[in-house]
């Protein structure tokens, strides 16, 4: 990944490069670029269409383009998306930053209004991001003063790989299902909610994030103070979505 600074908008860019030459340094055979290209081009087209949104990771542009220091005949992919300058996973946020209990909940809704306009995007389902985790969550943080403060959460990365630690019960049974489909956005968004909540994951099946939901809910101190009554509201908002009817 390399960052382009586009003077005429003062924005920066992120660009991805797929090669189309092989170790030897030899250009692909077309059967060769269609299997490199299937993937991107496939992750590329889902987010041409989700279009410009403050809380999904947004393309700009792809195009391809001669590479003039390659063997003649080589063209190169080229994905132009934003770069956030002191940006950093969810994961990463969790790792490095202290963040109250109000700053998750904010981050979380962010997260949640991406989902919400995956779905309104796709209202029949044609599109579910099956990986929604810390991970494929990128961070818009701020630096006051030398310290990050994390502003806005953006969801990223909408190839079909999934995770079993935050896939819904209908999804491991049933991948694909209508079913599946129906629930995944809410499950993941809750045991990623929770893993944020409580600062790690410590499940790695559904039936074990539930587990750590209840053991939550039962020994979480009520410290009387607005920061615990959140942190107490938030859990029983993951509890709601993990239900078999959450509505």
């Amino acid at each position: 990944v390399y960052v382009v600074h586009n003077p005429g908008e003062l924005r920066l860019e992120a660009v991805i490069v797929v090669r189309f030459v092989g170790r030897k340094r030899k250009p692909l055979s077309d059967a060769e670029r269609i299997e490199r290209l299937r993937s991107q081009l496939d992750e590329a087209e889902i987010m041409l269409k989700l279009g410009l949104h403050p809380n999904l990771v947004a393309i700009r542009g792809i195009c391809l383009l001669r590479n003039m220091h390659e063997q003649a005949g080589v063209d190169n992919l080229y994905v132009f998306m934003d770069y956030v300058e002191e940006g950093m996973t969810l994961t990463g946020c969790l790792k490095e930053l202290h963040m109250h209990t109000e700053t998750k909940a904010q981050l979380a809704l962010h997260v949640a209004q991406g989902l919400d306009h995956i779905r309104k995007c796709f209202p029949n389902l044609e599109f579910i991001h099956w990986d929604v985790k810390p991970d494929n969550i990128l961070v818009e943080c701020a630096r006051n003063d030398g310290t990050l403060t994390p502003q806005t959460a953006k969801v990223g990365d909408f190839g079909l790989a999934m995770t079993t630690a935050y896939a819904s019960p209908e999804t491991i049974y049933g991948f694909g299902s209508e079913r599946a489909a129906q629930t995944q956005h809410q499950w993941s968004w809750a045991t990623t909610f929770l893993e944020v909540l409580i600062g790690k994951r410590s499940w790695e099946t559904h039936t074990e994030a539930v587990v750590e939901l209840q053991r939550q809910l039962e020994f979480v101190p009520h410290l009387g103070d607005n920061d615990g009554n959140l942190f107490l509201a938030c859990l029983r908002i993951c509890d709601r979505c993990m239900r078999p009817e959450p509505a």
